[in-house]
C-alpha cells in the first residue's frame, strides 16, 4: 500500500509516535484499521517498571478489515468476511502479543493506526456490535478463563478483589457460571455501583474500609457461616491483595490469580506447621487393637 500509518513506541517510561509504511497483507494474513483500544493493567505495569527494550504495547482492540491476504475468506467461526467488516481478535495468537514485539515489527501492537494479524493460529471473529462493546472482548476472555479455572458451581459464594474492567468481567463470568452470591471488593464508589447493577450482591469499598483486617472481617461476615468464599478471584493487580485474598477462601476453596502478569514483587507467607505423624493405636498381647 502506498500509504503510511502511525504507531506508538514505548521505551523506558517515554512514548514516541513513529510512522511506518502500511504493508500489503501476505497470504493468510489480515490488515486491520484500528477503531478502539483499551489500556490493560499489564500495559501499565510494563510502563511503571520501565520498558526495555522498546515495545509496541496494546492488545485490547477492535478494528475494521482494511485488506485481506490471499486465502482469507472467513473468520474463525466460518462466517464470511470482507473489507469493511468489524472484527475482534485474540491478541496472543494474532501477532499482537501483549507488548512483546519491538519497533522492527510495525503494527504488531494495538496502539497504532493499523494492526497486522500475521500469526496463522490467530482467532478473529466478525462482530456486529459497536466498537465500545467489541473492545471489551479481550478483557472478557480473562473473566471467562478465571471462572473456568475456578470451576464455579451453582450456588457458590464468589469473592472478587478489584472492581476494574477485569474484576467486573470476572464477576459477570462467575454470575453466568451459576454463582449464588457475589461479593465485590474495590472502588471507587462509581465502579461498585456498576458492579451492583451487573449482579454483585454485596460490595466493600476499599476507600471506606482501608484496613485489610477490617475488610476481611466484613467480607467473612457476608459469607455463609463466616466460612469464606468457595472461590476468591484476585483481579486487582495490587500485590497486597494476594495474601489478603488467601485469607478469605474457605477450607478446600479455590483462589484464582487473574490480576498479575508482570512481576511486580514478591509475596511472603507463613507456611502451615507440619502435621504430627499419626501414632499407632495401642494393641494387646496378640496384636489385636484394644
Amino acid at each position: 500500500m502506498a500509504q503510511t500509518g502511525q504507531a506508538v513506541i514505548a521505551e523506558g517510561q517515554t512514548f514516541t509516535v513513529a510512522e511506518y509504511p502500511v504493508p500489503d497483507p501476505a497470504a493468510g494474513t489480515v490488515l486491520l484499521r484500528q477503531e478502539l483500544a483499551g489500556i490493560c493493567g499489564t500495559d501499565l505495569h510494563w510502563w511503571q517498571q520501565g520498558i526495555d527494550p522498546a515495545m509496541l504495547l496494546g492488545h485490547e482492540n477492535v478494528g475494521i478489515i482494511e485488506a485481506l491476504g490471499k486465502g482469507v475468506t472467513t473468520d474463525d467461526l466460518g462466517t464470511p468476511v470482507k473489507e469493511g467488516d468489524r472484527v475482534v481478535f485474540h491478541p496472543r495468537n494474532s501477532g499482537v502479543s501483549n507488548g512483546m514485539r519491538g519497533p522492527d515489527e510495525p503494527f504488531s501492537g494495538g496502539f497504532a493506526d493499523y494492526i497486522y494479524l500475521t500469526d496463522p493460529m490467530r482467532c478473529m471473529i466478525k462482530s456486529q456490535e459497536p466498537p465500545q462493546v467489541g473492545v471489551l472482548a479481550e478483557p472478557f476472555t480473562i473473566g471467562v478463563h478465571a471462572a473456568l479455572r475456578a470451576d464455579i458451581k451453582i450456588g457458590d459464594t464468589v469473592i472478587v478483589q478489584g472492581s476494574g474492567p477485569i474484576g467486573i468481567m470476572c464477576m459477570i463470568a462467575a454470575k453466568i457460571s451459576g454463582a449464588g452470591k457475589l461479593i465485590m471488593i474495590g472502588g471507587p464508589a462509581g465502579r461498585l455501583e456498576l458492579a451492583r447493577k451487573l449482579g454483585a450482591h454485596e460490595t466493600v469499598d476499599i476507600g471506606a474500609v482501608p484496613d485489610a483486617g477490617e475488610r476481611k472481617e466484613i467480607v467473612l461476615a457476608l459469607t455463609p457461616g463466616r466460612a469464606g468464599g468457595d472461590v476468591v478471584i484476585e483481579a486487582a493487580g495490587f500485590l497486597p491483595a494476594f495474601p489478603e485474598g488467601l485469607e478469605m477462601v474457605k477450607q478446600d476453596g479455590v483462589f484464582v490469580e487473574a490480576g498479575h502478569f508482570v512481576d511486580v514483587g514478591a509475596v511472603e507467607g507463613q507456611p502451615e506447621p507440619p502435621l504430627s505423624a499419626p501414632q499407632p493405636a495401642p494393641r494387646g498381647r496378640l496384636g489385636q487393637p484394644l
